[in-house]
Protein backbone atom coordinates (compact mmCIF):
# COMPACT_ATOMS: atom_id res chain seq x y z
CA UNK A 1 0.00 0.00 0.00
CA UNK A 2 1.08 3.29 -0.73
CA UNK A 3 1.75 6.07 1.93
CA UNK A 4 -1.62 7.58 0.58
CA UNK A 5 -3.28 4.44 1.91
CA UNK A 6 -1.53 4.23 5.08
CA UNK A 7 -2.70 7.97 6.32
CA UNK A 8 -6.36 7.23 5.50
CA UNK A 9 -6.63 3.96 7.43
CA UNK A 10 -5.17 5.77 10.22
CA UNK A 11 -8.01 8.55 10.23
CA UNK A 12 -10.86 7.10 13.09
CA UNK A 13 -13.60 7.04 9.70
CA UNK A 14 -13.26 6.01 6.15
CA UNK A 15 -13.16 8.78 3.78
CA UNK A 16 -14.94 7.33 0.59
CA UNK A 17 -12.95 8.67 -2.56
CA UNK A 18 -15.63 6.73 -4.57
CA UNK A 19 -18.50 9.09 -6.09
CA UNK A 20 -21.72 7.90 -5.10
CA UNK A 21 -25.29 9.05 -5.63
CA UNK A 22 -27.56 10.31 -2.75
CA UNK A 23 -27.59 8.24 0.17
CA UNK A 24 -31.10 9.09 1.20
CA UNK A 25 -32.17 7.42 -2.53
CA UNK A 26 -34.73 9.86 -2.72
CA UNK A 27 -35.81 10.62 -6.35
CA UNK A 28 -33.32 13.67 -7.17
CA UNK A 29 -35.58 16.76 -8.16
CA UNK A 30 -35.22 18.68 -11.37
CA UNK A 31 -32.93 21.71 -11.52
CA UNK A 32 -35.66 24.15 -11.78
CA UNK A 33 -37.86 22.78 -8.83
CA UNK A 34 -39.91 25.22 -6.73
CA UNK A 35 -38.73 26.13 -3.29
CA UNK A 36 -41.51 24.38 -1.55
CA UNK A 37 -40.47 21.27 -3.47
CA UNK A 38 -37.16 21.40 -1.99
CA UNK A 39 -38.35 22.10 1.59
CA UNK A 40 -40.59 18.60 1.02
CA UNK A 41 -37.29 16.88 -0.02
CA UNK A 42 -35.49 18.17 3.06
CA UNK A 43 -38.01 17.07 5.30
CA UNK A 44 -38.16 13.55 3.86
CA UNK A 45 -34.93 12.85 4.78
CA UNK A 46 -35.53 13.50 8.67
CA UNK A 47 -38.52 10.50 7.50
CA UNK A 48 -36.30 8.37 6.37
CA UNK A 49 -34.25 5.68 8.09
CA UNK A 50 -31.93 7.37 10.54
CA UNK A 51 -28.49 5.51 9.64
CA UNK A 52 -26.36 6.85 12.86
CA UNK A 53 -28.87 6.15 15.37
CA UNK A 54 -27.99 3.22 17.95
CA UNK A 55 -31.29 1.67 17.28
CA UNK A 56 -30.94 1.38 13.76
CA UNK A 57 -27.80 0.03 14.00
CA UNK A 58 -29.09 -2.54 16.44
CA UNK A 59 -31.63 -3.57 13.51
CA UNK A 60 -29.69 -2.72 10.31
CA UNK A 61 -25.88 -4.14 10.87
CA UNK A 62 -24.12 -2.25 7.82
CA UNK A 63 -24.28 0.34 5.49
CA UNK A 64 -25.51 -2.04 2.63
CA UNK A 65 -28.85 -3.08 4.76
CA UNK A 66 -29.49 0.89 5.55
CA UNK A 67 -29.24 1.46 1.85
CA UNK A 68 -31.43 -1.54 1.00
CA UNK A 69 -34.48 -0.35 3.43
CA UNK A 70 -33.51 3.16 2.54
CA UNK A 71 -34.79 1.64 -1.00
CA UNK A 72 -37.38 -0.15 0.11
CA UNK A 73 -38.79 2.68 1.91
CA UNK A 74 -38.17 5.28 -1.34
CA UNK A 75 -40.10 2.55 -3.84
CA UNK A 76 -43.27 2.53 -1.42
CA UNK A 77 -45.61 4.60 -4.03
CA UNK A 78 -48.97 3.08 -2.37
CA UNK A 79 -48.97 6.44 -0.11
CA UNK A 80 -46.80 8.42 2.15
CA UNK A 81 -45.30 6.58 4.94
CA UNK A 82 -42.90 7.45 7.40
CA UNK A 83 -39.97 5.02 9.10
CA UNK A 84 -40.49 4.09 12.38
CA UNK A 85 -36.80 4.60 12.77
CA UNK A 86 -36.53 8.23 10.89
CA UNK A 87 -35.08 10.68 12.54
CA UNK A 88 -38.55 12.14 12.74
CA UNK A 89 -40.59 9.15 14.42
CA UNK A 90 -37.53 8.93 16.76
CA UNK A 91 -37.69 12.15 18.16
CA UNK A 92 -41.73 12.02 17.95
CA UNK A 93 -41.35 9.32 20.33
CA UNK A 94 -39.68 10.47 23.11
CA UNK A 95 -41.86 13.81 23.19
CA UNK A 96 -44.55 11.05 23.43
CA UNK A 97 -42.60 8.79 26.05
CA UNK A 98 -42.40 12.43 28.23
CA UNK A 99 -45.80 13.31 28.13
CA UNK A 100 -47.59 10.12 28.98
CA UNK A 101 -45.30 10.45 32.15
CA UNK A 102 -46.98 13.50 33.07
CA UNK A 103 -50.60 12.49 31.67
CA UNK A 104 -50.00 9.27 33.99
CA UNK A 105 -49.85 11.59 36.81
CA UNK A 106 -51.89 14.80 35.94
CA UNK A 107 -55.07 12.87 34.59
CA UNK A 108 -55.60 10.63 37.88
CA UNK A 109 -55.23 13.86 39.67
CA UNK A 110 -57.65 15.94 38.10
CA UNK A 111 -59.95 13.18 37.31
CA UNK A 112 -60.38 12.16 40.96
CA UNK A 113 -59.69 15.08 42.91
CA UNK A 114 -61.31 18.23 40.99
CA UNK A 115 -63.87 16.72 38.48
CA UNK A 116 -65.47 14.00 40.45
CA UNK A 117 -65.58 16.21 43.62
CA UNK A 118 -67.43 18.94 41.85
CA UNK A 119 -67.38 21.34 44.59
CA UNK A 120 -64.07 22.02 44.36
CA UNK A 121 -63.49 21.49 40.07
CA UNK A 122 -60.84 24.02 39.01
CA UNK A 123 -59.15 25.34 35.85
CA UNK A 124 -55.77 25.60 37.03
CA UNK A 125 -54.64 22.96 34.87
CA UNK A 126 -57.00 23.32 32.24
CA UNK A 127 -53.92 25.20 30.18
CA UNK A 128 -51.77 22.65 30.60
CA UNK A 129 -54.24 19.82 29.58
CA UNK A 130 -55.04 21.28 26.64
CA UNK A 131 -51.83 21.82 25.64
CA UNK A 132 -51.06 18.03 26.13
CA UNK A 133 -54.51 17.38 24.13
CA UNK A 134 -53.41 19.31 20.94
CA UNK A 135 -50.31 17.22 20.90
CA UNK A 136 -51.39 13.75 21.12
CA UNK A 137 -54.58 14.99 19.08
CA UNK A 138 -51.44 15.35 16.56
CA UNK A 139 -49.85 12.39 17.42
CA UNK A 140 -53.00 10.10 16.34
CA UNK A 141 -52.94 11.25 13.32
CA UNK A 142 -49.05 10.69 12.68
CA UNK A 143 -49.80 7.07 13.92
CA UNK A 144 -51.71 6.18 10.59
CA UNK A 145 -48.73 7.10 8.34
CA UNK A 146 -45.89 6.16 10.85
CA UNK A 147 -44.54 2.39 10.28
CA UNK A 148 -44.30 0.03 12.99
CA UNK A 149 -41.51 -2.93 14.03
CA UNK A 150 -42.64 -6.41 14.61
CA UNK A 151 -40.42 -7.16 18.44
CA UNK A 152 -40.32 -10.90 17.43
CA UNK A 153 -39.04 -10.41 13.70
CA UNK A 154 -37.57 -7.32 14.09
CA UNK A 155 -39.67 -7.09 10.58
CA UNK A 156 -40.38 -3.12 9.74
CA UNK A 157 -43.65 -3.10 8.43
CA UNK A 158 -44.19 0.19 5.56
CA UNK A 159 -47.50 -0.71 4.03
CA UNK A 160 -49.76 2.23 4.61
CA UNK A 161 -53.26 -0.45 4.73
CA UNK A 162 -51.56 -2.48 7.06
CA UNK A 163 -49.74 0.67 9.52
CA UNK A 164 -54.05 2.21 9.79
CA UNK A 165 -55.44 -1.26 10.32
CA UNK A 166 -53.16 -2.24 12.94
CA UNK A 167 -53.63 1.60 14.30
CA UNK A 168 -57.56 1.47 14.39
CA UNK A 169 -57.47 -2.21 15.85
CA UNK A 170 -54.98 -1.64 18.72
CA UNK A 171 -55.05 2.07 20.16
CA UNK A 172 -57.24 4.27 18.12
CA UNK A 173 -59.94 4.95 20.20
CA UNK A 174 -57.69 4.88 23.50
CA UNK A 175 -56.05 7.46 22.26
CA UNK A 176 -58.41 9.37 20.52
CA UNK A 177 -61.31 9.61 23.17
CA UNK A 178 -58.79 11.56 25.90
CA UNK A 179 -58.19 13.77 23.12
CA UNK A 180 -62.00 14.90 23.15
CA UNK A 181 -62.39 18.50 24.98
CA UNK A 182 -65.67 17.55 27.02
CA UNK A 183 -65.61 20.42 29.47
CA UNK A 184 -64.68 22.98 26.51
CA UNK A 185 -68.16 21.90 24.88
CA UNK A 186 -70.26 21.89 27.62
CA UNK A 187 -68.96 25.73 28.20
CA UNK A 188 -69.75 26.21 24.97
CA UNK A 189 -72.87 24.22 25.38
CA UNK A 190 -74.11 26.76 28.40
CA UNK A 191 -73.71 23.53 30.95
CA UNK A 192 -71.51 23.80 34.10
CA UNK A 193 -69.37 21.28 33.65
CA UNK A 194 -68.19 20.85 37.44
CA UNK A 195 -71.74 20.77 38.91
CA UNK A 196 -73.32 19.06 36.07
CA UNK A 197 -73.36 14.52 35.65
CA UNK A 198 -71.36 14.76 32.50
CA UNK A 199 -68.03 15.43 34.94
CA UNK A 200 -67.99 11.47 34.76
CA UNK A 201 -67.45 11.47 30.65
CA UNK A 202 -63.98 13.55 31.63
CA UNK A 203 -63.01 9.83 33.01
CA UNK A 204 -62.45 9.55 29.10
CA UNK A 205 -58.93 10.56 29.90
CA UNK A 206 -57.97 7.43 31.96
CA UNK A 207 -57.96 5.73 29.03
CA UNK A 208 -54.35 6.94 28.19
CA UNK A 209 -53.39 4.65 31.02
CA UNK A 210 -53.57 1.43 29.04
CA UNK A 211 -50.48 2.60 27.09
CA UNK A 212 -48.27 1.87 29.73
CA UNK A 213 -47.17 -0.81 28.46
CA UNK A 214 -45.86 1.42 25.08
CA UNK A 215 -44.66 4.05 27.81
CA UNK A 216 -42.11 0.99 28.70
CA UNK A 217 -41.19 0.16 25.87
CA UNK A 218 -40.58 4.16 24.38
CA UNK A 219 -38.91 4.32 28.20
CA UNK A 220 -36.25 2.37 27.19
CA UNK A 221 -35.31 3.07 24.09
CA UNK A 222 -34.86 7.02 25.58
CA UNK A 223 -32.60 5.73 28.06
CA UNK A 224 -30.55 3.69 25.63
CA UNK A 225 -29.66 6.81 23.48
CA UNK A 226 -28.14 7.60 26.57
CA UNK A 227 -25.87 4.88 26.33
CA UNK A 228 -27.43 3.75 29.65
CA UNK A 229 -26.51 -0.09 31.32
CA UNK A 230 -29.57 -2.19 30.62
CA UNK A 231 -29.60 -3.15 34.21
CA UNK A 232 -29.69 0.48 35.25
CA UNK A 233 -32.80 1.39 33.13
CA UNK A 234 -34.45 -1.36 34.52
CA UNK A 235 -34.49 -0.26 37.99
CA UNK A 236 -35.16 3.50 36.88
CA UNK A 237 -38.53 2.27 35.35
CA UNK A 238 -39.25 0.14 38.56
CA UNK A 239 -38.80 3.54 40.98
CA UNK A 240 -41.03 5.38 38.46
CA UNK A 241 -43.77 2.76 38.03
CA UNK A 242 -44.03 2.38 41.84
CA UNK A 243 -44.53 5.76 41.72
CA UNK A 244 -47.54 5.40 39.35
CA UNK A 245 -49.42 2.81 41.39
CA UNK A 246 -48.92 4.14 44.76
CA UNK A 247 -50.11 7.85 42.84
CA UNK A 248 -52.99 5.60 41.30
CA UNK A 249 -53.86 3.87 44.59
CA UNK A 250 -54.24 7.32 46.36
CA UNK A 251 -56.24 9.00 43.40
CA UNK A 252 -59.07 5.47 43.97
CA UNK A 253 -59.03 5.83 47.58
CA UNK A 254 -60.10 9.41 47.10
CA UNK A 255 -62.44 9.36 43.71
CA UNK A 256 -63.97 5.84 44.05
CA UNK A 257 -65.70 6.15 47.02
CA UNK A 258 -67.33 9.74 45.86
CA UNK A 259 -68.37 8.32 42.88
CA UNK A 260 -70.01 5.05 44.49
CA UNK A 261 -72.06 7.76 46.56
CA UNK A 262 -73.10 9.56 43.44
CA UNK A 263 -71.47 12.68 44.89
CA UNK A 264 -69.76 14.63 47.67
CA UNK A 265 -73.56 15.48 49.36
CA UNK A 266 -74.37 11.39 49.27
CA UNK A 267 -71.47 10.41 51.41
CA UNK A 268 -71.96 8.42 53.80
CA UNK A 269 -70.71 9.55 57.70
CA UNK A 270 -69.06 6.50 57.74
CA UNK A 271 -66.79 6.92 55.25
CA UNK A 272 -63.72 7.37 55.86
CA UNK A 273 -63.28 10.59 53.53
CA UNK A 274 -66.27 12.41 56.02
CA UNK A 275 -64.41 11.23 59.05
CA UNK A 276 -61.50 12.67 58.02
CA UNK A 277 -63.55 15.93 57.41
CA UNK A 278 -61.55 16.39 54.45
CA UNK A 279 -64.69 18.38 52.91
CA UNK A 280 -65.53 20.28 55.90
CA UNK A 281 -66.16 24.04 54.68
CA UNK A 282 -64.97 25.00 58.20
CA UNK A 283 -61.47 23.84 57.75
CA UNK A 284 -61.24 24.74 53.94
CA UNK A 285 -58.48 22.27 52.76
CA UNK A 286 -57.28 22.20 49.77
CA UNK A 287 -57.04 19.20 47.11
CA UNK A 288 -53.44 18.63 47.64
CA UNK A 289 -53.91 18.26 51.22
CA UNK A 290 -56.53 15.72 50.50
CA UNK A 291 -54.79 13.94 47.80
CA UNK A 292 -51.56 13.52 50.68
CA UNK A 293 -54.08 12.68 53.04
CA UNK A 294 -54.83 9.35 50.12
CA UNK A 295 -51.33 9.29 49.79
CA UNK A 296 -50.33 8.25 53.07
CA UNK A 297 -53.25 5.46 53.18
CA UNK A 298 -52.64 4.05 49.87
CA UNK A 299 -48.53 3.99 50.92
CA UNK A 300 -49.70 1.90 54.15
CA UNK A 301 -52.16 -0.32 52.35
CA UNK A 302 -49.59 -0.97 49.60
CA UNK A 303 -47.28 -1.91 51.85
CA UNK A 304 -48.97 -3.77 54.28
CA UNK A 305 -47.55 -1.59 57.09
CA UNK A 306 -50.63 -0.36 58.76
CA UNK A 307 -54.31 0.91 57.94
CA UNK A 308 -52.87 4.43 58.50
CA UNK A 309 -54.13 7.22 60.24
CA UNK A 310 -58.03 6.24 58.91
CA UNK A 311 -60.04 2.97 59.33
CA UNK A 312 -62.22 1.72 56.97
CA UNK A 313 -65.95 0.79 58.09
CA UNK A 314 -67.72 0.39 54.70
CA UNK A 315 -68.14 -2.69 53.23
CA UNK A 316 -66.66 -0.89 49.79
CA UNK A 317 -63.87 0.58 51.07
CA UNK A 318 -62.82 -2.10 53.10
CA UNK A 319 -62.84 -4.29 49.79
CA UNK A 320 -61.09 -1.22 48.08
CA UNK A 321 -58.06 -1.40 50.58
CA UNK A 322 -58.16 -5.40 50.60
CA UNK A 323 -57.58 -5.16 46.54
CA UNK A 324 -54.96 -2.21 47.06
CA UNK A 325 -52.79 -5.06 49.95
CA UNK A 326 -53.39 -7.68 47.14
CA UNK A 327 -51.91 -5.52 44.40
CA UNK A 328 -48.57 -4.66 46.99
CA UNK A 329 -47.99 -8.29 47.69
CA UNK A 330 -48.22 -8.62 43.63
CA UNK A 331 -45.90 -5.86 42.71
CA UNK A 332 -43.46 -6.84 45.58
CA UNK A 333 -43.41 -10.50 44.01
CA UNK A 334 -42.84 -9.06 40.90
CA UNK A 335 -39.73 -6.79 42.47
CA UNK A 336 -38.29 -9.76 43.60
CA UNK A 337 -38.69 -11.77 40.34
CA UNK A 338 -36.82 -8.76 38.60
CA UNK A 339 -34.49 -8.54 41.01
CA UNK A 340 -33.40 -12.12 40.36
CA UNK A 341 -33.93 -12.09 36.96
CA UNK A 342 -31.30 -9.07 36.85
CA UNK A 343 -28.51 -10.79 38.96
CA UNK A 344 -29.86 -14.44 38.76
CA UNK A 345 -29.69 -16.62 36.01
CA UNK A 346 -32.20 -15.80 33.44
CA UNK A 347 -30.38 -12.93 32.76
CA UNK A 348 -26.95 -14.83 32.63
CA UNK A 349 -25.64 -14.16 29.06
CA UNK A 350 -26.09 -10.08 29.73
CA UNK A 351 -24.11 -10.74 33.24
CA UNK A 352 -21.54 -12.40 31.16
CA UNK A 353 -20.80 -10.24 29.40
CA UNK A 354 -20.78 -7.05 31.95
CA UNK A 355 -18.37 -9.10 33.74
CA UNK A 356 -16.45 -9.79 30.27
CA UNK A 357 -16.21 -6.21 29.49
CA UNK A 358 -15.14 -5.31 33.25
CA UNK A 359 -12.44 -7.63 32.82
CA UNK A 360 -11.28 -5.81 29.13
CA UNK A 361 -11.79 -2.84 31.11
CA UNK A 362 -8.93 -3.97 34.50
CA UNK A 363 -7.04 -5.59 31.59
CA UNK A 364 -6.83 -1.87 29.64
CA UNK A 365 -5.99 -0.14 32.80
CA UNK A 366 -3.53 -2.58 34.14
CA UNK A 367 -1.64 -2.55 30.30
CA UNK A 368 -2.04 1.34 30.28
CA UNK A 369 -3.23 0.65 26.96
CA UNK A 370 -4.26 4.04 24.74
CA UNK A 371 -7.57 5.24 24.83
CA UNK A 372 -8.64 5.13 21.07
CA UNK A 373 -6.93 1.32 21.23
CA UNK A 374 -9.69 0.62 24.78
CA UNK A 375 -12.59 2.22 22.51
CA UNK A 376 -11.92 -0.36 19.75
CA UNK A 377 -11.72 -3.37 21.98
CA UNK A 378 -15.12 -2.55 23.01
CA UNK A 379 -16.66 -1.58 19.83
CA UNK A 380 -15.59 -5.32 18.49
CA UNK A 381 -17.08 -6.81 21.82
CA UNK A 382 -20.15 -4.55 21.35
CA UNK A 383 -20.55 -5.82 17.98
CA UNK A 384 -19.10 -9.52 18.19
CA UNK A 385 -21.48 -10.40 21.12
CA UNK A 386 -24.13 -8.28 21.10
CA UNK A 387 -24.55 -7.30 24.80
CA UNK A 388 -25.06 -11.05 25.21
CA UNK A 389 -21.95 -13.05 26.00
CA UNK A 390 -22.98 -17.30 25.13
CA UNK A 391 -20.14 -20.28 24.09
CA UNK A 392 -21.21 -20.67 20.40
CA UNK A 393 -19.20 -23.73 20.11
CA UNK A 394 -20.41 -25.37 22.94
CA UNK A 395 -23.98 -24.69 21.73
CA UNK A 396 -23.46 -26.00 18.36
CA UNK A 397 -21.67 -28.80 19.69
CA UNK A 398 -24.72 -30.68 21.59
CA UNK A 399 -27.15 -29.87 18.13
CA UNK A 400 -27.11 -32.56 15.48
CA UNK A 401 -25.75 -32.56 12.52
CA UNK A 402 -28.50 -31.62 10.65
CA UNK A 403 -29.32 -28.67 13.07
CA UNK A 404 -25.96 -27.29 13.19
CA UNK A 405 -26.03 -27.06 8.73
CA UNK A 406 -29.79 -25.36 9.44
CA UNK A 407 -28.50 -22.78 11.49
CA UNK A 408 -25.23 -22.76 9.47
CA UNK A 409 -27.44 -22.20 6.15
CA UNK A 410 -29.70 -19.24 8.27
CA UNK A 411 -26.55 -17.60 9.27
CA UNK A 412 -25.25 -17.41 5.70
CA UNK A 413 -28.15 -16.28 3.58
CA UNK A 414 -27.31 -13.40 2.56
CA UNK A 415 -23.88 -15.23 0.98
CA UNK A 416 -26.13 -17.87 -0.36
CA UNK A 417 -28.34 -15.60 -2.27
CA UNK A 418 -26.09 -13.15 -3.72
CA UNK A 419 -22.78 -15.18 -4.16
CA UNK A 420 -23.21 -16.59 -7.91
CA UNK A 421 -21.22 -19.72 -7.42
CA UNK A 422 -23.39 -21.11 -4.72
CA UNK A 423 -26.72 -20.20 -6.85
CA UNK A 424 -28.26 -23.76 -8.18
CA UNK A 425 -26.72 -25.77 -5.54
CA UNK A 426 -27.91 -28.42 -3.12
CA UNK A 427 -28.08 -27.90 0.47
CA UNK A 428 -25.88 -30.68 1.28
CA UNK A 429 -23.24 -29.12 -1.09
CA UNK A 430 -23.78 -25.67 0.30
CA UNK A 431 -23.74 -26.82 3.90
CA UNK A 432 -20.55 -28.89 3.11
CA UNK A 433 -18.64 -25.23 2.15
CA UNK A 434 -20.43 -23.60 4.92
CA UNK A 435 -19.25 -25.65 7.59
CA UNK A 436 -15.24 -24.91 7.07
CA UNK A 437 -16.75 -21.33 7.45
CA UNK A 438 -14.66 -19.19 10.11
CA UNK A 439 -16.71 -16.29 11.76
CA UNK A 440 -14.26 -12.92 11.48
CA UNK A 441 -15.22 -9.33 12.75
CA UNK A 442 -13.19 -6.33 11.57
CA UNK A 443 -13.19 -3.04 12.71
CA UNK A 444 -13.72 0.04 10.76
CA UNK A 445 -10.37 1.07 8.89
CA UNK A 446 -8.68 -2.72 9.67
CA UNK A 447 -6.68 -3.58 7.07
CA UNK A 448 -7.70 -7.58 5.93
CA UNK A 449 -5.63 -8.02 2.69
CA UNK A 450 -3.00 -6.09 1.85
CA UNK A 451 -1.51 -5.89 -1.81
CA UNK A 452 0.82 -8.27 -2.90
CA UNK A 453 -0.19 -11.15 -0.43
CA UNK A 454 -0.02 -14.52 -1.36
CA UNK A 455 -3.47 -16.21 -1.54
CA UNK A 456 -4.50 -17.54 1.57
CA UNK A 457 -8.14 -16.69 2.31
CA UNK A 458 -11.38 -16.18 0.83
CA UNK A 459 -13.86 -13.83 2.94
CA UNK A 460 -17.33 -13.90 2.51
CA UNK A 461 -19.51 -10.49 3.83
CA UNK A 462 -22.14 -11.16 6.26
CA UNK A 463 -22.98 -7.52 7.43
CA UNK A 464 -20.63 -4.00 6.33
CA UNK A 465 -18.71 -2.94 3.96
CA UNK A 466 -14.72 -2.81 2.50
CA UNK A 467 -12.71 -0.52 0.58
CA UNK A 468 -10.85 -1.49 -2.39
CA UNK A 469 -7.82 0.10 -3.10
CA UNK A 470 -5.35 -0.54 -6.33
CA UNK A 471 -1.60 -0.41 -5.81
CA UNK A 472 -1.48 3.43 -5.84
CA UNK A 473 -3.55 3.97 -3.21
CA UNK A 474 -6.74 4.99 -5.19
CA UNK A 475 -10.25 3.49 -3.70
CA UNK A 476 -11.63 2.12 -6.74
CA UNK A 477 -14.61 0.04 -4.93
CA UNK A 478 -16.71 -1.03 -2.37
CA UNK A 479 -17.86 -4.96 -1.94
CA UNK A 480 -21.17 -5.12 0.89
CA UNK A 481 -23.49 -7.68 2.05
CA UNK A 482 -22.59 -11.06 0.33
CA UNK A 483 -20.21 -9.81 -1.69
CA UNK A 484 -16.68 -12.62 -1.57
CA UNK A 485 -13.30 -11.26 -2.16
CA UNK A 486 -9.75 -12.48 -1.62
CA UNK A 487 -8.32 -15.71 -4.15
CA UNK A 488 -6.88 -19.16 -3.55
CA UNK A 489 -4.82 -18.87 -6.87
CA UNK A 490 -3.44 -15.74 -7.43
CA UNK A 491 -1.60 -13.01 -5.53
CA UNK A 492 -4.11 -10.33 -4.70
CA UNK A 493 -3.17 -6.96 -6.43
CA UNK A 494 -5.41 -5.12 -4.84
CA UNK A 495 -5.61 -3.92 -0.64
CA UNK A 496 -8.69 -4.42 1.10
CA UNK A 497 -9.81 -2.41 4.23
CA UNK A 498 -12.89 -2.48 6.37
CA UNK A 499 -15.08 0.72 5.70
CA UNK A 500 -17.00 0.18 8.93
CA UNK A 501 -17.55 -2.93 11.61
CA UNK A 502 -17.71 -5.93 9.01
CA UNK A 503 -18.54 -9.42 9.79
CA UNK A 504 -17.02 -11.97 7.55
CA UNK A 505 -16.77 -15.26 7.18
CA UNK A 506 -13.63 -16.80 5.67
CA UNK A 507 -12.54 -19.85 5.03
CA UNK A 508 -8.82 -21.12 4.47
CA UNK A 509 -6.60 -21.93 1.40
CA UNK A 510 -6.27 -25.14 2.25
CA UNK A 511 -10.21 -25.95 3.19
CA UNK A 512 -11.47 -23.84 0.14
CA UNK A 513 -9.34 -26.28 -2.35
CA UNK A 514 -10.19 -29.44 -0.83
CA UNK A 515 -14.02 -28.29 -0.85
CA UNK A 516 -13.67 -27.31 -4.63
CA UNK A 517 -11.84 -29.82 -5.87
CA UNK A 518 -14.85 -32.07 -4.67
CA UNK A 519 -16.94 -30.44 -6.01
CA UNK A 520 -16.33 -29.29 -9.74
CA UNK A 521 -19.09 -27.22 -10.56
CA UNK A 522 -18.65 -24.48 -7.26
CA UNK A 523 -14.98 -24.59 -8.12
CA UNK A 524 -15.64 -23.64 -12.22
CA UNK A 525 -18.30 -20.76 -11.13
CA UNK A 526 -15.94 -19.50 -8.37
CA UNK A 527 -12.63 -19.32 -10.66
CA UNK A 528 -14.51 -17.79 -13.04
CA UNK A 529 -16.39 -15.03 -10.74
CA UNK A 530 -12.82 -14.76 -9.26
CA UNK A 531 -11.09 -13.76 -12.97
CA UNK A 532 -14.30 -11.33 -13.37
CA UNK A 533 -13.40 -9.85 -10.08
CA UNK A 534 -9.41 -9.21 -10.72
CA UNK A 535 -11.00 -7.97 -14.51
CA UNK A 536 -13.09 -5.16 -13.24
CA UNK A 537 -10.69 -3.90 -10.71
CA UNK A 538 -8.26 -3.42 -13.63
CA UNK A 539 -11.30 -1.77 -15.44
CA UNK A 540 -11.57 0.70 -12.40
CA UNK A 541 -8.34 1.28 -11.61
CA UNK A 542 -7.97 2.59 -15.29
CA UNK A 543 -10.61 4.27 -15.84
CA UNK A 544 -9.95 6.14 -12.00
CA UNK A 545 -6.79 7.23 -13.55
CA UNK A 546 -8.01 8.22 -16.69
CA UNK A 547 -10.47 10.35 -14.49
CA UNK A 548 -7.89 11.97 -12.60
CA UNK A 549 -5.86 12.85 -15.48
CA UNK A 550 -8.52 15.00 -17.38
CA UNK A 551 -9.18 16.63 -14.25
CA UNK A 552 -5.79 17.53 -13.39
CA UNK A 553 -5.28 19.22 -17.42
CA UNK A 554 -8.98 21.69 -16.10
CA UNK A 555 -7.17 22.29 -13.42
CA UNK A 556 -4.28 23.29 -15.24
CA UNK A 557 -5.87 24.89 -17.90
CA UNK A 558 -8.39 27.31 -15.00
CA UNK A 559 -4.72 28.21 -13.42
CA UNK A 560 -5.75 26.33 -10.26
CA UNK A 561 -2.15 23.85 -10.38
CA UNK A 562 0.50 26.81 -11.82
CA UNK A 563 -0.16 30.38 -10.55
CA UNK A 564 -0.30 33.29 -12.80
CA UNK A 565 2.69 35.21 -14.19
CA UNK A 566 2.63 38.78 -12.23
CA UNK A 567 3.06 41.52 -14.46
CA UNK A 568 5.50 43.76 -14.46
Amino acid sequence: MSKYQNLNILRNYHDCDIIRGSESCLPVLPTNSTKLAKWWRRMKKYMILDSYHSKSRRVFRSRFAIKSERLRHAKIKQGFVIHPLSAFAIYRQNVVCVLWMLIFILDPYITNYHDISGKTYSYRFSNVIQVIDVFFFINVILEFFIGYIIPHTKEIVLIPSKIRLRYLRTYFLVDFLPCIPFYLICELSGVNFATSRLKFINGFKLLRLLRLASWNASMTDLFLQFRMNESVIKWVKIFVLTIFIIHWWACIFHGLPIMWSNGIDNLSPNSWISMAQLYDEELDLTPFYRYITALLIANSHFYGASEGNHHFIISFERLMASMCVVTGYAYCMHFIATFLRIFGAYNIAESKYDELVYQLEEYSRAKKLPEELQLRLKAYYEYKFQKKFFKEDAILNTLSEHLRYEILLYNCRHIVEKVMAFQGLSKNVIGGIIANFKLEVYLQNDVIIKNGDPPFKVYFISHGTVAVYWSNGQEITHHEDGDFFGSIQDVSIVSIVAAEITETFSMDISDARYVFKLEKEAADRMNKLQAAKVEEYRILAQSMQEMDHESVLKDLRKGYILEKRRLR
